[in-house]
């Protein structure tokens, strides 16, 4: 089991939030506790995982961290480590390792976007990846 801290932005105030991820198997199960409630969701890693749960809470909660950036991404091999990693994907160019970093990290309120702008960030990102659009 992993435990994190990941801070949460909600009514103009900010605070702490309790998640723990276990693995199942082939899935991950990711739980977070915010101000006394409890929210779970299995995922094929920790990043699908945490979506599920950001996803229905986004009208009342910011989550603080890499996971909730547009520009996050899982990689193959990270996922199948159990997507505690992903790439923060600058714009213009494909991500390099240097890039990788921890799912629940701190990351500013500016820089937050919903579970849709990520997916099409990810959507986008690919296409260009596979058109070879992007430089290394």
């Amino acid at each position: 089991m992993s435990k994190f801290v990941i801070e949460i932005h909600s009514g103009g105030a900010k605070f702490d939030a309790q998640a723990t991820a276990n693995q199942l198997d082939q899935k991950w199960q990711l739980n977070i506790e915010i101000e006394g409630h409890a929210y779970s969701a299995e995922g094929w890693d920790c990043l699908d995982a945490f979506n599920k749960i950001r996803g229905p809470l986004e009208q009342r909660y910011t989550f603080l961290c890499n996971g909730a950036r547009p520009n996050f991404l899982p990689s193959p091999m990270a996922s199948q480590a159990g997507g505690l990693e992903g790439y923060r994907v600058p714009g213009g160019r494909k991500a390099r390792l240097s890039d990788l970093v921890p799912i629940f990290d701190a990351a500013p309120l500016e820089e937050i976007g919903s579970v849709h702008e990520q997916a099409e960030f990810r959507q986008k990102y690919m296409e260009q990846v596979q058109r070879g659009e992007l430089p290394n």
